[in-house]
């Protein structure tokens, strides 16, 4: 009882012991979160304070000037959000830093350095995983390749962006899409350039936005023009763009479609609609807003070498040649090869052959350039289709990769599966296979207590044939005799009467042990504490002294329940009193939460536990099975000379 009690104190110490500590962590872990938010509140200042200073950064790259003020500027401003964006390591904000670095080198136009400023840009974001800014960066690096002449290198990160932009941000995808017809009308690769000019065409004409849609017909009827389509429809293309390049006011854009549609009314001697767009040309020659003069000059020059004038398409040709760049060959061959015409046709054989001469020369520089750039192109067609098998490797391992992945999940899962429900069944067959063993143990203690209440009536019906009923016997016996006797002396009279109600009482004493032993009445009257006090009182304390602790037993138990733990005390007493020859005998009874726990301990001679088994032991064999009918547990501890206890555990029951 006090190792219990002591136990029961321990424990409560551990509890709030237990409960200090987590209080304690509890405050921490707050105090923790408080930090934490603090820091994170402070991290996000910072970070806008960056963003803040990118965007005042981008507005000086995205000036027309090129001062160099505007350039420190951006250095300024890109730099402080640079030490920010590492201080707080976003590493969003830091390539977005680099996009601004590369923008100030490409508004320089050093385009190798912001083609390395890009680079990194995209790598720092894709350690961000942000998608949007990678695009970004993939689409102002296939810019700088455009303007790098390395068309297949801008194709292949535009188509990049592209892909990123279909989905989030259609102004952007389209602009993309016209740097990619743009490129491939370069590279004469005129499907996918018209391919890509009638996905574009489909945007520009849902935003009425004429300035696009001139452009787009511009770019159009030059695909068109270079891939060698019917005139007609190149000079329906022109007509569109310079009909929208009206409506939109763009002077520049307006000077190439009356030039073309110039030079194509010439090749098809439409003269009077040639004429017209040369003198509308001629209007804007002067025009500030213009800075495309050699189109006007060279269209001008193609007019009057057309329709014979000598005069105005040498004056033409040698301004056009003025506006011309040394390195533009391809213009200064066909500006010679004009003169060289009309000169040939007026029979100024000198002037031509020496326009021939330098158009031949131009001729021979263009064909080694286009020899040059079809080597370069194809070396780069060559690169950008072994980067597009190289990608598409990537993916199909990328893909099979996945469906691997995605087998092995799905086989994991079966497997999962197929073990819950071996688990399951396993457990069934076990609950079962217990289930089974409850049952037969059910069994087995109903018919331990069959039998127990079998040899109980026995016992009951040998003493009432051995005790009470030979009492009874003899008693009718004296009474017949008494009846038979005619004459009897009064004294004898006395003495038989006295021996048959001698008799008699002393079936009447036999009867109430039996009927005690059934059923004590001071058990049904006062409950098992008293009873069992009533039945320790009734022992001689000469000869056995007995000590009783009884506790918890305040609330009565089932009469059942009370009876076989009285029968049980009752028979281990008896033991100890006709056995153990024993002088002390302690009795225990506790109830605590887990249920009733009895121990019975003598200092007597002990037994062999072997004899329980025993087939002359039916009263302990009784008590064993009504015990464990009631799921309860008995155990003996002795042994020969050392004295015996019984200790009997209950579990609780109403």
């Amino acid at each position: 009882m006090l190792f219990i009690k002591r136990e029961f104190f321990k424990s409560l110490t551990v509890i709030f012991s237990h409960t200090r500590i987590i209080g304690q962590n509890i405050s921490l872990l707050c105090l923790l979160l408080l930090i934490t938010s603090c820091r994170t509140n402070e991290k996000e200042a910072q970070n806008k304070e960056a963003e803040r200073l990118i965007e005042k950064a981008k507005i000086f790259i995205n000036t027309s000037t090129n001062e160099v003020k505007n350039n420190d500027s951006i250095l300024y401003y890109t730099n402080k959000a640079y030490a920010i964006a590492e201080k707080t390591k976003n590493k969003a904000l830091q390539g977005r830093c680099f996009i601004n670095f590369a923008g100030r080198y490409s508004k320089q136009g050093e385009y190798k350095k912001a083609e390395k400023e890009y680079f990194k840009s995209i790598e720092l974001f894709k350690e961000a995983n942000n998608k949007e800014g990678t695009a970004l960066a993939q689409l102002n690096l296939g810019i700088i390749y455009s303007n790098l002449k390395e068309y297949y290198n801008s194709i292949k990160y535009c188509l990049l962006a592209a892909k990123f932009y279909e989905k989030e941000d259609q102004k952007k995808y389209y602009f993309t899409i016209l740097v990619l017809a743009q490129n491939y009308r370069i590279i004469e690769d005129y499907d996918s350039a018209k391919k890509y000019y009638n996905i574009y065409k489909e945007n520009i004409l849902q935003t009425n936005s004429y300035l696009e849609i001139g452009q787009y017909y511009l770019g159009y009827a030059a695909v068109l023009e270079n891939s060698g389509s019917n005139p007609d429809s190149i000079i329906y293309n022109y007509n569109k763009a310079m009909s929208f390049s009206i409506k939109s006011k763009n002077k520049s854009n307006l000077v190439v479609a009356y030039c073309r549609l110039a030079v194509y009314y010439c090749l098809k001697n439409d003269f009077k609609n040639a004429a017209k767009n040369i003198d509308a040309c001629s209007k804007l020659e002067n025009d500030p807003e213009v800075l495309n003069k050699k189109e006007i000059y060279l269209a001008k020059c193609i007019f009057y070498s057309s329709t014979d004038n000598v005069e105005l398409a040498e004056k033409n040709g040698r301004k056009a040649l003025e506006y011309t760049e040394e390195s533009d060959d391809v213009n200064r061959k066909n500006i010679y090869l004009s003169l060289a015409s009309i000169y040939h046709r007026h029979n100024m054989n000198d002037k031509a052959y020496e326009m021939f001469s330098l158009s031949d020369q131009y001729n021979s520089i263009v064909n080694n350039k286009a020899n040059l750039d079809r080597i370069q192109n194809l070396k780069n067609k060559y690169e950008h289709d072994q980067s597009v098998r190289d990608i598409h490797s990537l993916k199909q391992k990328n893909t099979i990769q996945s469906l691997l992945l995605i087998i092995a999940g799905i086989l994991l899962v079966f497997i999962i599966i197929i073990t819950i429900i071996l688990l399951n069944r396993r457990k069934l067959k076990a609950k079962s296979k217990l289930d089974e063993e409850i049952r037969k143990q059910q069994e087995i203690n109903i018919a331990e207590v069959i039998k127990a209440e079998e040899l109980e009536r026995r016992r009951i019906a040998e003493h009432l044939h051995d005790g009470v009923g030979a009492g009874i016997s003899a008693a009718i016996l004296n009474v017949s005799v008494l009846n038979d006797i005619q004459e009897i002396d009064p004294q004898e009279l006395h003495v038989k009467n006295k021996n048959i109600l001698h008799q008699l009482r002393t079936v009447y004493d036999d009867l109430r042990t039996i009927s005690h032993q059934m059923m004590p009445n001071s058990l049904i009257k006062a409950g098992l504490p008293n009873s069992l006090k009533e039945f320790v009182n009734s022992v001689d304390n000469n000869k056995l002294e007995v000590s009783l602790y009884i506790h918890g037993l305040e609330a009565r138990f089932n009469e059942s329940v009370e009876l076989i733990v009285y029968r049980a005390i009752q028979e281990i007493v008896t033991n100890v009193i006709k056995h153990a020859n024993a002088s002390k005998l302690k009795i225990e009874l506790i109830k605590d939460p887990e249920g009733l726990h009895i121990m019975i301990e003598d200092n007597g001679i002990g037994f062999d536990k072997a004899a329980i088994n025993d087939q002359n032991g039916i009263g302990i064999q009784n008590m064993i099975s009504k015990i464990e009918f009631l799921n309860g547990t008995i155990d003996f501890d002795t042994s020969i000379g050392k004295g015996s206890l019984v200790v009997i555990y209950l579990p609780l029951f109403d």
